[in-house]
């Protein structure tokens, strides 16, 4: 079996160093600083201590050699993540599928009619 190395595609006259550089640059136009998590206090302990979701942001910002991970804010209801969201801006919102007072999607609509530049 053969290995081959081939080449990134490339515009006109850029090394692979640049075009590589472009891609990243692409991915982040939008910096994510501050993220709200949505989740019954059960989802939070099993996604923080089985699969330590804080460290494991840590550890991909630093692979990618960024200085500053997000900040992560947890709340454990849909009104508490609205009320959150009045008091602060959040760049992004992950959120458990079953909550006690609200579904996801319903939870998603609200979110981004009070912040359309919440992803």
């Amino acid at each position: 079996m053969a290995v081959t190395n081939k080449p990134y595609p490339r515009e006109s006259g850029c090394r692979e160093s640049d075009y590589r550089f472009k891609q990243f640059h692409e991915l982040m136009a939008c910096k994510v600083r501050d993220i709200l998590l949505v989740s019954t206090p059960y989802d939070a302990w099993i996604m923080e201590d089985d699969c330590r979701l804080s460290e494991r942001i840590v550890n991909e910002y630093r692979g990618l050699n960024l200085s500053q991970p997000p900040r992560l804010t947890w709340v454990s209801s849909a009104e508490e993540a609205l009320s959150a969201l009045d008091a602060k801006p959040f760049d992004m919102v992950v959120t458990m599928p079953r909550l006690a007072d609200m579904g996801a999607a319903a939870l998603g609509h609200k979110i981004k009619k009070k912040s359309p530049g919440c992803r």
